[in-house]
């Protein structure tokens, strides 16, 4: 099928209170505007391009994923049923080149030139984006109440056994009831999550099947749903491993190589320390087929890193390849296949 030729362009760079909308016509500027970033400037933007007497549905509004400044006007468009594309940040400056001037005007020409010009790599905003960005906004809230936890349990692990007993006590006793309301919002969290992803039969079905891969815990999965919103924007795992630092690359010019391949310091690191701490739960259970496989692997004298980095692509290419085909994980899966 042959995608979608968009040639009226809206690119709308977003601030906190307002936002510039630049809007081209075959990649030139016809007209810009600044609107406020609320419900009212939402329906003066829709007035704004009416009075161009040009059908609505054959625009395109492009933008930079900008937390949560975006969230309103992506959720207004989407409800309305207007073309979105939530571009990422840096994928849009990397292809600038050199560039001189920076201000809001031009930045939202620049993110209107970038969606004509990369029409082939357009991943349109669905639906369900709305439950993601909650989802998101959920996980992220989880991980800085435990990175507060761990904030207030540190120091009192190092105080353990340098000051007296009854001085120990005291930090203990302050620090409880903090430490305690903490751990009650986290299950309050997981609990907001779980039902999120309950309501949604799709996000839920592809949830199930996320975990069912071995070494795939509940919070890798979630974080799986998000980055890649439904396995959508993100399809394969050479994709996810390569967003996530994992994929090995070759370094060389000619006949100069330098040195062994390498994997990236400029991936997803959350991403890249879910699933290993997943590759690091199936190997400490000291059985399976990844266990003696990463034996085997060690014996023969491969690098312990260069091997659990092979398991945690491996196991993104399991995740992939149920939902691809929309099953649980089955273990002996392709032995079963083989054998009939």
């Amino acid at each position: 099928m042959k995608p979608i030729k968009f040639n009226n362009i809206i690119g709308i760079d977003i601030s906190k209170n307002t936002f510039d909308a630049a809007f081209l016509i075959n990649n030139k500027l016809d007209d810009s505007n600044i609107f406020s970033n609320n419900l009212q400037g939402f329906k003066k933007l829709i007035l704004w391009l009416k009075s161009k007497n040009i059908n609505l549905d054959s625009i395109l509004f492009c933008m930079e994923k900008t937390g949560i400044y975006n969230i309103k006007l992506s959720n207004f468009l989407s409800k309305n049923h207007y073309k979105i594309w939530l571009e990422d940040a840096i994928k849009i400056s990397k292809s600038e080149g050199f560039k001189r001037g920076k201000n809001d005007k031009i930045d939202a020409i620049r993110i209107a030139q970038y969606a004509f010009r990369f029409q082939d790599k357009l991943n349109l905003f669905d639906s369900n984006n709305e439950t993601y960005e909650k989802m998101n906004h959920l996980f992220s809230l989880r991980e800085r109440l435990i990175l507060v936890q761990g904030i207030l349990n540190k120091p009192l692990i190092e105080s353990s056994g340098i000051f007296e007993k009854s001085f120990q006590k005291v930090l203990e006793t302050i620090c409880s009831l903090p430490i305690l309301y903490i751990k009650m919002s986290i299950k309050k969290v997981d609990k907001k999550l779980d039902d999120l992803i309950k309501e949604n039969s799709e996000i839920n079905q592809k949830y199930k099947i996320a975990t069912s891969v071995k070494g795939i815990g509940k919070q890798t999965a979630i974080y799986l749903l998000i980055i890649s919103r439904g396995f959508t924007k993100i399809k394969n795992s050479k994709k996810c491993s390569c967003f996530g630092g994992m994929a090995p690359f070759e370094f060389s010019s000619g006949s100069s190589i330098k040195g062994r391949t390498k994997i990236s310091s400029l991936g997803n690191k959350k991403l890249k320390m879910l699933v290993h701490m997943g590759a690091i739960s199936i190997l400490n259970s000291k059985k399976g087929e990844e266990y003696e496989y990463y034996c085997r692997k060690v014996k023969e004298g491969k690098h312990k890193m260069k091997v659990i980095n092979a398991l945690r692509n491996k196991m993104l290419a399991r995740v992939f390849a149920c939902i691809r085909d929309n099953r649980m994980y089955e273990e002996n899966y392709y032995k079963y296949e083989k054998a009939s």
